[in-house]
């Protein structure tokens, strides 16, 4: 996407998550197969609060996205 783009910094953050909750299931998954319980543990401690930061900074940008969408139509 180009600069200024709305919904620019939201489209990464959501990509972002995704990753995030990728790599806690990789981490989760090791542990559990490999038996050993403190990788299990920071798997999901990570994804757990990974998923709640990203939750509130996509809800933020996509408020923000609703109020540059209008602005433009506003304006434009």
């Amino acid at each position: 996407m180009a600069h200024g783009v709305p919904g620019k910094n939201l489209a990464l953050v959501q990509a972002f998550r995704l990753v995030l909750g990728g790599g806690a299931l990789l981490a989760i998954g090791a542990g559990w197969l490999w038996h050993v319980p403190l990788l299990v543990a920071a798997g999901l401690l990570i994804g757990f609060e990974e998923t709640i930061e990203t939750s509130i900074a996509a809800h933020a940008l996509g408020r923000e996205k609703r109020r540059d969408e209008a602005g433009e139509a506003r304006h434009g």
